[in-house]
C-alpha cells in the first residue's frame, strides 16, 4: 500500500488557505477543499523523557475565515466546499534526526482526512526537538495525496462575433426568422449545438424584445423588431456537465507547541 511521510525535521507555521480545486467561469463557481492543521505538540515529562503527540484536524475558525477570504478573491462566485478523500491510509512519521520512525493510520472524516499518533521520546530526543525548534529556517511539509469528485460544466466549444448584429438589416419577426433559417454557419461553429445557442443569442442580444400584446400567430410574424442602441458582442457556447474526478495534494498548516 502506498505511504506518505512526515518529515519532521524543522518546525515553522505558516498561514493556512482554503485549497482552491477549480475556479469555473463558466458556471461562476469556486470548487475548494478547506485547509487541514497539523498540531505537533512535545510534551517535557523530564527525566522520564516525554511525549509527542500529532493530530491532523480542520479548525472550524480557519475554516470560516478561509470561506471569507474565498468570496472576497472571488466576488459574484458561488463557492462549493469538497470532501478530500485520503489516497492512502498508512503514515509513516519519521523524524531521522532523533531516530523516530512510526507508522500510523489516517482515517476519513467528513470534512477530509484525520489521524491522532502518540508516542514516547527519550529525554535526549526531547532536547533535540526543542534545539531543532528553536532554530528552525524550513518549514515541516506533509504532503497528503487525496481526490475529490464532482460534477462540473464544460464547455467545448465557443464562438463570438461584434458584427452579426448590424448584418441583422431585418424590420418585422417574421424577417428575423427568415435570416435566421438561411443564416450561414459560421467557420469558427463546428457544433449544430453551438450554432443554435447563436441564433438565440442573436435575438436575445441585437434586438428590444420588450413585451409587446400579441394575441395570434400572425400578429407574432407581423410585429415589428427594434435594435438595440448598444449592440453587444453575440457569444454562442455549446456545454456539457461532467463528473471530474481531482487529485491533488493537501499541505496542512503546522502549529507546533513545546512544553
Amino acid at each position: 500500500m502506498k505511504k506518505y511521510f512526515v518529515l519532521a525535521s524543522l518546525f515553522v507555521s505558516q498561514i493556512a488557505l482554503a485549497h482552491v480545486i477549480e475556479v469555473n467561469k463558466d458556471e461562476r463557481t469556486v470548487f475548494y477543499t478547506p485547509d487541514v492543521v497539523l498540531d505537533v505538540e512535545v510534551t517535557d515529562l523530564d527525566s522520564e523523557g516525554g511525549m509527542f503527540s500529532l493530530s491532523l484536524s480542520y479548525d472550524s475558525a480557519a475554516v470560516k475565515s478561509e470561506e471569507e477570504n474565498l468570496k472576497r478573491t472571488y466576488p459574484g462566485y458561488a463557492l462549493r466546499v469538497l470532501t478530500a478523500q485520503h489516497a492512502s491510509s498508512s503514515l509513516l512519521v519519521s523524524i531521522p534526526e532523533i531516530g523516530l520512525s512510526e507508522e500510523t493510520q489516517v482515517k476519513q472524516g467528513q470534512m477530509g482526512p484525520y489521524l491522532n499518533f502518540q508516542t514516547l521520546l527519550k529525554p535526549a530526543q526531547v532536547a533535540k526537538l526543542k534545539t531543532l525548534s528553536a532554530s528552525a529556517t524550513d518549514l515541516v511539509k506533509l504532503a497528503i495525496p487525496v481526490s475529490s469528485g464532482y460534477q462540473a460544466i464544460r464547455v467545448l466549444e465557443k464562438y463570438s462575433s461584434s458584427t452579426v448584429c448590424k448584418e441583422m438589416r431585418v424590420k418585422r419577426f417574421d424577417d428575423l426568422v427568415v435570416a435566421l433559417f438561411n443564416l450561414k454557419k459560421p467557420s469558427g461553429i463546428v457544433r449544430a449545438e453551438t450554432l443554435t445557442d447563436y441564433k438565440r443569442s442573436i435575438i436575445e442580444g441585437c434586438f428590444d424584445l420588450s413585451p409587446a400584446k400579441v394575441t395570434s400567430f400572425k400578429e407574432l410574424m407581423a410585429l415589428e423588431l427594434q435594435p438595440k442602441e448598444s449592440p453587444i458582442e453575440i457569444t454562442a457556447r455549446y456545454s456539457t456537465s461532467q463528473w471530474v474526478d481531482a487529485k491533488y495534494e493537501l499541505v496542512p498548516k503546522l502549529r507546533l507547541k513545546i512544553n
